[in-house]
């Protein structure tokens, strides 16, 4: 199944956010970098539900920058498994 991806204005729109503020969210450690594919920045649906659940379950500040660097962490060694392969 290939992975989907979410623009940011798209991402923006669906935490309920401007993509000013979703800006600021990745600045303050608090959402994910996104993934750059040539000039566009993408993020992963399926990270983007983990941190929206995140959001709405009430997560502490602490809790959410952890999840934010677990998330980060399995993208980077994802990335690495697929180089080892190559």
């Amino acid at each position: 199944m290939m992975k989907r991806y979410l623009r940011k204005f798209a991402f923006a729109e669906r935490m309920g956010r401007s993509q000013n503020s979703l800006d600021d969210l990745v600045r303050a450690g608090l959402c994910m970098k996104p993934v750059k594919v040539q000039r566009m920045a993408l993020w992963p649906e399926d990270e983007a539900i983990q941190l929206m659940a995140a959001f709405e379950a009430g997560m502490s500040i602490k809790e959410v920058k952890d999840l934010v660097i677990e998330i980060e962490s399995n993208r980077a060694e994802a990335a690495a498994k697929l180089l080892e392969v190559a």
